[in-house]
């Protein structure tokens, strides 16, 4: 059986952090007190079915337990969208692996939907000539059929003068 006194100082325990990440910033927290949190359920969990007591605590702790990486979780991914640094020793372990992955979908999200496309794509309908571009770079010579990546100014004068179609 589990000593009631540690069940109690548990729940205490959480609902001070619980009221400490509610009122600040993401504050330092003791990785024991997920893994006492993680044994006394598993230990409640196995005189739920015959006593009512220990089902309530275990309830208590697990709801408590769920609000504190809840509400953790939601601080950490608010602090990826916003661009702030988090420094490891103010996460678990497994925070830190959480934050690392969201820091790396939020970076690959926004290259794929913010960053500005610097080229575009054209087909050649009409052959051009070797020229020379508006900033002194040599283009072509181009054949009708090729596709190629050009800057979107330079897609826009072909275009408009019916040597290219974009693609893109």
């Amino acid at each position: 059986m589990i000593d009631q006194n540690v069940i109690k100082n548990l729940i205490i325990k959480l609902h001070e952090l619980i009221d400490r990440e509610n009122s600040r910033g993401l504050e330092k927290i003791d990785e024991t007190i997920y893994k006492q949190a993680q044994n006394i359920l598993q230990e409640l969990s196995k005189y739920r079915d015959m006593d009512v007591v220990y089902d309530r605590q275990y309830q208590i702790i697990y709801e408590s337990f769920s609000k504190l990486i809840r509400i953790r979780m939601a601080k950490i991914g608010m602090m990826v969208l916003n661009d702030r640094e988090l420094f490891k020793e103010y996460l678990t372990e497994e925070e830190y692996r959480f934050y690392q992955s969201m820091k790396e979908l939020i970076s690959e999200y926004r290259s794929k939907f913010l960053d500005v496309k610097r080229t575009v794509k054209v087909e050649i309908t009409q052959d051009i000539q070797e020229y020379f571009d508006i900033s002194g770079n040599k283009r072509g010579p181009y054949k009708v059929g090729e596709v190629i990546e050009i800057e979107p100014e330079e897609a826009e004068w072909m275009v408009s003068e019916g040597k290219a179609r974009r693609l893109d």
